[in-house]
C-alpha cells in the first residue's frame, strides 16, 4: 500500500450539520472540525474554535462571541450539549488529564500520575510494555521517561523542564517553531495540560490545533476514550504514549485501542532546523521519533509529526490496524483548515474532539 492510500483509508469528511472529519472506525461521537461552518470573520473565517481554557461559557476573558457560537455549533454536531466541551489551555507537554462527573453533575478532573506508556531505556524499546495491566505503573524508577510533562528528559536536554523554551532565543523553532501558541485572549483559567481522557458518557474532550497534531483514541469495549495534543514538543515528550498509558488506568487495554491522528502539517510544509533535531535527539523517543526527519540541505531538515506519534503508538501496543491517519496536510490545504505556519501565525483554531452519549 502506498503512503497516499494508507493516509487516507478510513477516514470521511461529512458536510452536515457541519464539515468534520470522521474516522468511523472510533465507534463513538467525534470528529475534526476544518474552518468552515461558522460565524468568525476574517482571518478567522469561519469556524473559529479557540481561544478559551476549561468548560464553554467560563467566561475566560478575550473569547467572542463569534467562537462561544462556533463552539457551540461544533458540540452540538457531535450530539453534545455545550457546556459538556471540554478543552483546555494547552502547554506542549505530556500532561493529561482523567475527567469525569461528581454527584452533583459538575465536571471533575484528575491530573494522571506516572504515565509515560512504555518502557525505554536510553534510545531502545523494551520487550515489556508499561501499558500491560499497569497504566505504567511498574515503570521503572530510573526510567529516563517517568514522571510527567517531560521531567523525566534528562536534565541538559533542550526539552526538559520548559518543554523547548530553552532553545536558542534565535532558532526559529523557539516559542512557536510550527507549534501552536496559546492565541491572544487565550486564559489561564481553566484546565491546564495537552489531553484527556474519561470513561465518563457525555463528556465532548476536546484539543485546538492548527498545524500541531490532534490524536483522538477510543476503546469501546471498555468505554474510554481519549484525546490529545501533540506538537512537536509534546511528539517527543511522548503525549500520544502517555494519552495511551491513562486510558488504560480507566480499564482499556492498547491492543484493542482505536486511535485517529487528524489534519496536522506535513513534512511537504515543515522545515526544521539544527536545534530541532538537537532537541528531538536528547529526548527520550529519539530512536522512534529521528528516522522521520529527513535532511534537505545544510542545516535543513524536513520533519514528519504524523509518522512519529504512529510510531510511538504502535511501540505501545497499537495494532497497526487499528492506527489511522489522516491525509490531510494543514499548511498545504489553507482553503480548508486553519495553518500556523502558512499564515504565519494569522488564523483561528480548529478542534478535535470525542466522546460517548
Amino acid at each position: 500500500m502506498n503512503r497516499s492510500s494508507l493516509y487516507l483509508s478510513g477516514f470521511s469528511l461529512t458536510s452536515s450539520p457541519l464539515p468534520l472529519l470522521t474516522c468511523p472506525a472510533l465507534g463513538v461521537p467525534h470528529g475534526f472540525s476544518t474552518r468552515l461552518g461558522g460565524v468568525s470573520e476574517g482571518i478567522f473565517a469561519t469556524l473559529d474554535l479557540g481561544a478559551e481554557a476549561g468548560p464553554f461559557g467560563t467566561g475566560a476573558s478575550g473569547v467572542s462571541q463569534h467562537v462561544l457560537l462556533n463552539r457551540r455549533r461544533f458540540a452540538e454536531a457531535l450530539g453534545f450539549p455545550a457546556n459538556r466541551l471540554i478543552c483546555a489551555k494547552q502547554v506542549h507537554g505530556r500532561e493529561i488529564l482523567s475527567v469525569s462527573l461528581d454527584g452533583a453533575g459538575k465536571i471533575r478532573a484528575v491530573r494522571v500520575g506516572d504515565s509515560p506508556g512504555v518502557f525505554f531505556r536510553g534510545d531502545s524499546v523494551c520487550e515489556e510494555s508499561a501499558l500491560n495491566g499497569g497504566g505504567g505503573q511498574n515503570l521503572p524508577s530510573d526510567s529516563p521517561v517517568s514522571g510527567c510533562g517531560g521531567r523525566g528528559l534528562p536534565s541538559n536536554s533542550p526539552l526538559s523542564e520548559s518543554g523547548g523554551r530553552n532553545l536558542p532565543s534565535d532558532s526559529p523553532l523557539s516559542e512557536s517553531g510550527g507549534d501552536c501558541p496559546p492565541s491572544g485572549g487565550e486564559s489561564g483559567a481553566g484546565f491546564v495540560c495537552d489531553g484527556f481522557v474519561s470513561a465518563t458518557p457525555g463528556l465532548l474532550l476536546a484539543v485546538k490545533t492548527a498545524d500541531c497534531v490532534p490524536i483522538l483514541f477510543s476503546d469501546r469495549a471498555a468505554g474510554v476514550v481519549g484525546a490529545a495534543h501533540a506538537g512537536w514538543r509534546g511528539t517527543v515528550a511522548g503525549v500520544a504514549a502517555s494519552c495511551l498509558a491513562a486510558m488504560v488506568s480507566l480499564g482499556a487495554r492498547p491492543e484493542r485501542t482505536v486511535a485517529a491522528i487528524g489534519p496536522c502539517i506535513h513534512p511537504c510544509c515543515y522545515e526544521v532546523d539544527d536545534p530541532f533535531v538537537a532537541a528531538v535527539s536528547a529526548s527520550s523517543f529519539s530512536s522512534l521519533c529521528l528516522p522521520h526527519i529527513l535532511r534537505t540541505g545544510a542545516g535543513r531538515y524536513t520533519a514528519d509529526l504524523p509518522a512519529m506519534n504512529r510510531s510511538i503508538l504502535l511501540a505501545c501496543g497499537l495494532r497497526e490496524e487499528n492506527l489511522f491517519t489522516s491525509g490531510f496536510c494543514t499548511g498545504s490545504s489553507c482553503a480548508l483548515f486553519f495553518s500556523h505556519r502558512a499564515t504565519g501565525g494569522k488564523r483561528g483554531l480548529m478542534m478535535a474532539g470525542i466522546g460517548r452519549l
